[in-house]
């Protein structure tokens, strides 16, 4: 199945027999913005443009470095959904 109808079937909620296996969204820091996009996923793992996927409203909007970004896994984990910016507010 292709990253686009396994994204497609993540977020209308197909059957479960449809359901890929993907672990669940997760958030990255961006190492440098695209058009060479670099997107830390954890202390080990960072993701080039080879392993992402963006939105179009992404790559509209585009990104800087040290946005968070959310990201949703293909079920092999191979590559990542570039949803949108992560925006936390302070609520102190």
């Amino acid at each position: 199945m292709d990253p686009i109808t396994e994204l497609a079937i993540l977020i209308k909620g197909g059957n479960e027999s449809q359901k890929p296996t993907a672990k669940s969204m997760t958030t990255g820091k961006v190492i440098s913005p695209p058009p060479e996009t670099l997107i830390q996923l954890n202390d080990t793992i960072d993701l080039d443009n080879e392993q992402l996927i963006f939105t179009e409203t992404v790559v509209t909007k585009g990104l800087i470095n040290g946005d968070e970004v959310i990201l949703i896994p293909t079920a092999d984990e191979q590559q990542y959904f570039v949803i949108d910016k992560a925006v936390k507010f302070d609520v102190t």
